[in-house]
């Protein structure tokens, strides 16, 4: 019946789809291991025909390129570890340098602070010896307008015993400004000790925060080149390793063709036999592939056009009814 083999020709035509996709998959496997095969035993064959031979000098050459390479890249990587060694080791000295630097402030800054405190008790000293002074000297003055009056009036016991009182009085009024007045000399020295002692301190202070600065700044700069140094190297052994990987891409086709021609001749690689095997497997499965899609092909065209004929006009007209049929149940029930 032509409907039978209709669907029978439907399923060979999907099973020579199916088949043909597999081959491709296969295909692509199969020069992956004719790739790796041709990689594995390209060194223990001699005698290869003159195209292969070809192939092989030019891998010889990619080999040659690709050992320069990696020697550069080697003495790119110990540059490298080199020039970070020493970024260490600034770092090192830096710390080294500050730990020598750094404990020296604490002292200054006390030092700083203590006499700094000296300073505002000292000044209200001053303050007070000069009020102390002052008024010493308004009562030394009053004593004395009292004894040029005294001196003026007529002269008694009286008068004398006053005048004398009166002079005992302004001597000792003397004697204790002089006291004060070298006290007060005294703490202004101190003040101006401390005052110097302050400046001396400060100095040394924006000494030792001026070397500071600049050991940091040092170590920063040689840091800052050794890093750039560093960027520089990471760039050339960039650029090495994809020179490295672009050889192997160009060194595919050789390999491919000598692997071809090893597993032609059935040579496999002295240490990994599998290699060859996995070849073999694949040409295997490609090939049983296309012996069932020739098998289908044959079976395909035993089949009289005309019954095929009829069963793709019948298929039409059944699908054509149903689209038609779909289409008046639609448009009869319109949607709200």
């Amino acid at each position: 019946m032509f409907v039978t083999a209709g669907f029978d020709e439907l399923e060979r035509k999907l099973q020579r789809t199916a088949g043909r996709i597999q081959i491709r998959l296969e295909r692509h496997r199969l020069t992956k291991a004719e790739i790796n095969l041709g990689a594995l035993g390209w060194q223990q064959v001699d005698d290869f025909p003159p195209e292969i031979e070809e192939q092989m000098r030019a891998i010889h050459a990619m080999e040659r390129q690709q050992a320069d390479l990696s020697n550069q890249g080697a003495d790119i990587r110990w540059s490298i570890d080199s020039l970070q060694l020493q970024r260490k080791q600034n770092g090192k000295n830096l710390e080294d340098l500050l730990a020598g630097l750094e404990p020296a402030l604490q002292p200054l800054i006390e030092a700083r602070v203590a006499a700094e405190k000296s300073i505002p008790a000292g000044n209200e000293s001053i303050q007070r010896f000069d009020a102390a002074i002052a008024d010493l000297g308004a009562a030394y003055e009053t004593f004395g307008i009292r004894l040029r009056n005294l001196m003026g009036a007529p002269q008694s016991n009286h008068v004398r015993d006053q005048t004398f009182w009166i002079e005992e009085r302004r001597t000792a009024l003397t004697n204790e400004i002089e006291d004060l007045q070298r006290t007060r000399m005294k703490v202004s020295m101190d003040l101006k000790i401390a005052a110097q002692q302050i400046q001396s301190i400060n100095a040394q202070v924006e000494e030792l925060n001026q070397k500071i600065r600049d050991a940091r700044e040092e170590s920063e700069a040689r840091d800052k080149e050794l890093l750039s140094q560093i960027t520089a190297l990471e760039k050339q052994k960039e650029s090495a390793s994809k020179n490295v990987k672009s050889l192997d891409e160009k060194k595919s086709p050789a390999f491919l063709a000598i692997g071809r021609c090893l597993a032609d001749s059935e040579i496999a690689p002295m240490n990994q036999p599998e290699a060859l095997e996995r070849v073999l497997a694949h040409r295997g499965n490609i090939a049983g592939l296309q012996e069932r899609i020739t098998y289908s092909l044959i079976r395909s065209s035993q089949v009289p056009p005309p019954t095929l004929m009829a069963f793709y006009v019948a298929a039409i007209l059944f699908f054509a009814v149903i689209a038609i049929a779909a289409f008046f149940l639609l448009t009869s029930h319109p949607h709200p």
